[in-house]
């Protein structure tokens, strides 16, 4: 794991660094916060980020880019390639707001992963995502939120933690976290035994991966007791991307596109 944790440490080490955007517009009004996750609808409006300046979180991106571009030679070149699409300055601001907001991508090579721009995305805007965590606590509190998407942004759980009592699942695009009662698959809500089950070998002892044999989603699951430490889902993510490796060989699908499967929509071009 050491190249790994080198990243992230890295990484955590850029996001200390960093200036946020103010996101606080990306979100409903305030008054209708409440009765919106009542509702079982995420507080962020992903179409107002079309009219939202990202300029720092463009510079987050950039520096981000040549951080990838120091891991190995095809990340470089996919580095090279975003670079080229998304531009510098003000002209990768608008194609970052354009992204989130009108839901489209910059032309990219094939050589480009498939998910190399939906984690560059995730990791750029972290910082600034962070601080609407604020008014999120304010109208949520810690009862379970039993959805299969997250209260603040509206992306699927990318991991769990298992508690004494249900889970609390993480969010796969923000900082967001929330407690989660209901046994079963949270992607497809499927609660029939037969269709459930925790398999793929463990690579590390705590975490293990749980899947559904109806919607064919999986979930990266950690048991905090057993990694001896505090849940931190970026670097848990990041050190058990063989769980996703062996899940994803198997069939099943990692949770956008689960969730996509599972209610009959296509997947979010940001991954």
């Amino acid at each position: 794991l050491r190249e790994p944790l080198q990243f992230y440490r890295r990484v955590s080490d850029l996001w200390a660094s960093a200036v946020p955007d103010d996101l606080t517009r990306v979100l409903v009004d305030p008054d209708d916060r409440p009765l919106r996750l009542a509702r079982g609808w995420p507080l962020m409006d992903p179409p107002r980020f079309a009219d939202t300046d990202l300029s720092r979180s463009a510079e987050t991106w950039r520096r981000l880019l040549a951080l990838m571009r120091t891991r190995n030679p095809a990340l470089a070149a996919a580095a090279d390639a975003v670079d080229a699409a998304f531009g510098t300055g003000a002209r990768c601001a608008q194609s970052l707001a354009g992204m989130l907001g009108h839901q489209t991508v910059p032309p990219l090579p094939p050589t480009v992963p498939p998910d190399f721009t939906g984690y560059l995305v995730r990791l750029a805007l972290r910082p600034s995502l962070i601080p609407l965590l604020v008014p999120l606590g304010d109208v949520f509190s810690d009862r379970a939120w039993n959805r299969p998407v997250c209260p603040l942004c509206g992306f699927p759980p990318g991991l769990a933690e298992e508690l004494e009592h249900g889970r609390r699942l993480c969010c796969s695009f923000c900082p967001a976290a929330w407690s989660y009662t209901v046994k079963g698959c949270p992607f497809c809500g499927n609660s029939a035994e037969q269709h459930l089950a925790c398999a793929i070998e463990e690579v590390e002892p705590g975490y293990h991966v749980a899947i559904c044999t109806r919607c064919k989603g999986y979930l990266k699951t950690v048991h905090a007791h057993e990694v001896g430490r505090e849940v931190d889902p970026s670097l848990e993510d990041l050190v058990t991307v063989p769980l996703d490796h062996a899940a994803q060989h198997e069939g099943y699908l990692p949770p956008t596109a689960a969730v996509a499967s599972a209610f009959g929509i296509r997947d979010d071009p940001t991954g």
